[in-house]
């Protein structure tokens, strides 16, 4: 089968184990004795298709199934996978548990780099050749899979690509089948639009009570991380209470650090002398909604549960308990989603942490994720990890409170249409990147956890994608603490994390010992909250690792324009210039705009056909508002807030010369700056108006709800 021109020769295959103990694996073609292979094509046409697989048992024996790829492509039975280029050209982006995208270089004769993979979809293509392939599995209770990646020893040439799904050794009986679910796979459009017809496709069954709301938080992780106390968290809400005019928290989130051991989370530790119900009471009383962290799946065998059902959690091969890492303790087993009484028991807490405890936001831990691993043995053999997660899942999502907000941090496909958020990298920290740490050496910098912003900068742009249409994205925590504070981040590295969470419209959880902040460091927060309404978009997407342009489309009622965030994070670190073509984010390459730098609060004139950023400092970042240029009086800029004017201003219109400027409510003071034809004057502005470029005045305001009615004749 060949899908569009990119994938050519595709063919399916299964893996299985019979009844003696063979290992055996069928490509292609109907099967052999045993099985027989049941190839559906669901949809085909114009570079997309749409296939399932299903593996019927027609011996006389049960057999267990391994794996069944409704897409294998192997270049050793005349297959072949043609983006363009060689594989050392080639770029891959995987799936919400990283940085996202990759280029596939020369692995320097690795071989153990010659494997890639991703799991649920990947989307791989040469830049150069200019051709993609977008591959997608789209049933989130279906088994689960992953897309493999093979080039061969050299690192240059394709060897394999498919679509795999883990049926973990599933008996089949005489008669049986199973079947992989619909794989999507699109070869026909650009990165951005391919992305948008799978996610559509995945999130169509999202349906209430799901709710894509804006959150903003505060959480205990990133700065205190396990040490966290009871008095921490209070120190911390009642600065926030003095800022809440400026600051618009509305969570706070215990994370690592309150339980004596995994599987008896209510139990909090002597950190936490007056208990979960009592801190969560705390944090109600001041006006918050109290959140929790938790791995409902991970259990310490000394627990109560384990104690009391030592049968529910997950065996290894030889019949022991699957022994998985833990925060609290050391070692944890996983609990076993697919015995029922298992998802009562996720249900009915669940039921108690939202319900008689009362915290309305629970964040599920990545690790929670190990009792996916291939290792286990489920009590039920027909159920794959896959299927079981998602089972254990829907078990706790049942048992919360109405109107609960759920976050997942693993397992993307499974929690769509259960989770309201998910995590969509790894962990950020107080920290720019890597480089300074040695592990193999044991040498550190000045922050003691895993994280690092560049990363997550990474991950925050490069699954835009998801974000409101099948979750709320979490890019994790806002981090902004000034050197030596647990932390290495220069201001300038603060501010573009802040600038890129802030453009994103993702979940916003503070994740510094708020007291401890330096004031402006707190004025980067204060300058890109609240939430604006959209979402930026990175303008080159898939061009790079990390895009360097970030691109929002701003606006109120009556006004529209462009907010473009240009950074620089490549390597090596050296000030580099940056230019984009206006026609890349749809503005006119004839027209003028008008400039103005939100950071460093300037009005640069008006530029025509491109943006450019000069001499733009390793690590660091340029927010630019651009609106087309008019004779009339029109708003260039704001010192507000990232939108520019979105958040401050509600509607504005021209009267007879004058500009007239309804004011939000948001309560923040600072300056608008408005441009008119030559001559023009601000008459009626408030005191403290002034010129600070040609034709343009600072107009000092208070966002109260009021209008302003701005020039000649209207003092």
């Amino acid at each position: 089968m060949n899908i569009g021109n990119v994938i050519l020769g595709a063919g399916h295959s299964a893996a299985y184990v019979d009844a003696n103990g063979n290992e055996r694996k069928v490509w292609g073609g109907n099967g052999d004795e045993s099985i027989r292979l049941e190839p559906r094509v669901l949809e085909s046409g114009g570079g997309i298709a749409v296939l399932s697989l299903g593996v019927r048992n027609i011996g006389r024996e049960t057999v267990r199934v391994g794996e069944a790829a409704a897409l294998d492509v192997s270049a050793r039975r005349g297959g072949s996978f043609a983006p363009g280029g060689g594989g050392n050209s080639w770029t891959m982006l995987s799936s919400p548990s990283g940085p996202g995208v990759k280029d596939l270089c020369n692995p320097c004769h690795d071989a153990r780099k010659l494997d890639y993979g991703s799991a649920d979809f990947a989307l791989i293509g040469s830049r150069k050749g200019g051709r993609y392939a977008l591959l997608g599995f789209l049933e989130p209770g279906g088994p689960g899979g992953r897309i493999v990646l093979k080039l061969n020893e050299s690192g240059f040439s394709f060897e394999r690509l498919a679509a795999v799904c883990d049926f973990s050794g599933a008996p089949l009986a005489p008669g049986e089948s199973l079947n992989t679910g619909p794989l999507y796979v699109n070869t026909a459009d650009a990165p951005k639009a391919a992305l948008a017809g799978y996610v559509k496709r995945l999130a169509a069954g999202v349906r209430p009570p799901l709710e894509f709301r804006d959150i903003v938080g505060w959480a205990t992780w990133d700065y205190y991380q396990s040490a966290i106390t009871e008095q921490d968290i209070l120190e911390n809400m009642q600065w926030l209470d003095a800022r809440a005019g400026t600051l618009p928290v509305r969570y706070i989130q215990l994370d690592a650090g309150f339980a004596r051991r995994e599987g008896d989370w209510l139990d909090a530790n002597d950190k936490f002398p007056h208990g979960l119900k009592w801190i969560a009471g705390e944090i109600s009383s001041h006006g918050y909604i109290p959140g929790i962290w938790m791995c409902p799946f991970l259990a310490a065998p000394d627990s109560e549960v384990c104690k009391a059902h030592p049968d529910w959690v997950i065996r290894s091969a030889g019949g022991e308990p699957l022994e998985l890492h833990g925060y609290a303790v050391p070692r944890v087993y996983g609990l076993d989603c697919s015995i029922p009484a298992v998802l009562d028991w996720l249900r009915d807490l669940a039921r108690r942490v939202t319900v008689e405890f009362g915290f309305g936001y629970v964040k599920v831990d990545g690790a929670n994720g190990q009792v996916l691993s291939g290792l286990g043995r489920l009590r039920n053999p027909a159920m794959t990890p896959g299927a079981a997660a998602r089972a254990g899942l829907a078990a706790f999502r049942s048992g919360m409170a109405p109107g609960a907000f759920l976050l997942n941090s693993c397992a993307p496909l499974s929690s769509v249409g259960l989770c309201d958020g998910m995590r969509i990298g790894e962990d950020v920290g107080g920290r720019w990147d890597a480089s300074k740490i040695a592990k193999h050496h044991g040498e550190r910098d000045r922050f003691n956890g895993p994280g690092e912003v560049l990363r997550s900068i990474a991950a925050a742009m490069n699954h835009f994608h998801f974000h409101k249409k099948a979750w709320v994205n979490d890019p994790d925590y806002l981090v902004v603490r000034q050197e030596g504070c647990n932390s290495e981040l220069t201001y300038e590295e603060a501010r573009t994390w802040a600038s890129v969470v802030g453009l994103g419209n993702g979940l916003v959880m503070l994740g510094d010992c708020m007291p401890r902040l330096r004031t402006e460091r707190v004025e980067l927060l204060e300058k890109i909250l609240p939430h604006y309404r959209r979402a930026a978009e990175p303008v080159d997407f898939f061009r790079k690792d990390i895009p360097s342009f970030y691109a929002l489309e701003s606006g109120h009622a009556t006004e529209s324009w462009k907010v473009v965030c240009v950074l620089n994070p490549d390597y090596p670190a050296r000030s580099r210039d940056y230019a984009l073509p206006l026609s890349e984010i749809g503005l006119s390459a004839e027209k003028e705009y008008c400039l103005f730098d939100f950071w460093n609060c300037r009005y640069l004139g008006t530029v025509r056909g491109t943006l450019r950023a000069e001499a733009l400092a390793p690590h660091d970042c340029r927010v630019f508002r651009l609106a087309e240029a008019s004779d009339q009086p029109m708003l260039v800029g704001s010192d507000i807030h990232i939108s520019m004017g979105g958040i401050e201003v509600e509607r504005s219109e021209l009267c007879g010369g004058c500009l007239k400027i309804r004011l939000s409510s948001a309560g923040r003071r600072g300056n608008l700056f408005i441009r008119g034809p030559a001559g023009w004057a601000p008459l009626g502005a408030p005191l403290g108006a002034w010129p600070v470029a040609d034709r343009v005045f600072r107009i000092p305001v208070t966002l109260d709800g009021s209008e302003l009615t701005l020039g000649p004749g209207c003092a």
